[in-house]
């Protein structure tokens, strides 16, 4: 499947060209490869694994200001 990630990835022309302007880099192919890799390593699942990071909605606004749940508020079913 890596392999496949890494062909998905690579017809992301746009983040390539913002990587080599903004950063200087052309080695996101490899870079992802390598924390693949990694977190194969440490979870002993397999050869390469698969990592997220869930990012509230919230960043710097107010406490009062849930623009999630306003939108999907029909959707969401709370305990």
């Amino acid at each position: 499947m890596i392999e496949t990630k890494r062909e998905a990835l690579a017809c992301h022309v746009s983040q390539k060209e913002w990587l080599d302007k903004t950063q200087g880099m052309d080695a996101y192919l490899d870079t992802m490869t390598g924390f693949a890799r990694t977190l194969g390593e440490e979870s002993s699942a397999s050869a390469h694994a698969e990592d997220f990071t869930r990012h509230l909605s919230l960043g710097l606004s107010s406490d009062n200001y849930h623009p999630i749940e306003d939108i999907l508020k029909e959707l969401i079913y709370f305990r």
